[in-house]
């Protein structure tokens, strides 16, 4: 994909990319969102979309520090996320000593974005605890 936003530009990443990264009702429910992830994914150089993906790419799993967080952790996922799973995510939750495991409805793997008053919720929940 790094060689191809370098010859093509932004378009096969934001078209490929944008139903992974929002969950199907956020795409059918909310474009002005869409437009938005769509607007920011092009406003970074090509040059630098392309570095990300290069270095997403090669970077190292890290999953063995999992066990040695020993702070309390919550965990995030959009139960659409199709990037990083629920699945993945609540397997992780599994070995942090101190975690919390949260699935955010409606949502892909930008949640925040997406259902931003259930993930505050969730994070206020967290400090209050």
């Amino acid at each position: 994909m790094a060689k191809r936003v370098v010859s093509e530009g932004h378009d096969p990443l934001v078209e490929g990319v944008i139903e992974k990264l929002l969950s199907p009702s956020t795409i059918a429910n909310n474009p002005l969102l869409v437009n938005e992830v769509q607007l920011l994914m092009r406003s970074n150089s090509v040059q630098g979309v392309a570095a990300a993906l290069r270095a997403m790419a090669c970077r190292a799993d890290s999953t063995s520090l999992l066990p040695h967080i020993d702070v309390p952790t919550t965990l995030l996922v959009g139960d659409d996320d199709v990037i990083s799973t629920p699945a993945e995510m609540r397997q992780m939750a599994s070995v942090i000593t101190e975690s919390r495991f949260v699935t955010i409805p409606l949502a892909g793997h930008l949640s925040p974005m997406e259902n931003h008053d259930a993930v505050t919720s969730a994070l206020l929940d967290q400090i209050i605890a």
